[in-house]
């Protein structure tokens, strides 16, 4: 049995979240894009991308990012703008 439950999990990872500005949550996003980021965004067994699954980009606004749409890399979030 896992010692935390999903929803525990996710409930932690939305705290995190809240502390992050939007320029640290745009860096989760480019560190995800690089090799020492894979894990992040490697999908196992059909399941969700771990950046997706714990939601820890989803407030980046449109355009804060330029000519990138975050939405083309992780288009299974629901996002919050």
């Amino acid at each position: 049995m896992p010692l935390f439950r999903l929803s525990t999990k996710k409930s932690y990872a939305k705290m995190y979240r809240a502390q992050l500005t939007t320029y640290e949550q745009a860096l989760f996003f480019f560190n995800s894009m690089s090799s020492l980021g894979k894990p992040w965004r490697e999908k196992k067994e059909n399941k969700k991308y771990l950046i997706e699954k714990y939601e820890l980009i989803k407030n980046i606004p449109p355009r804060f990012l330029g000519e990138i749409d975050v939405k083309d890399f992780y288009s299974e979030m629901e996002y919050k703008f």
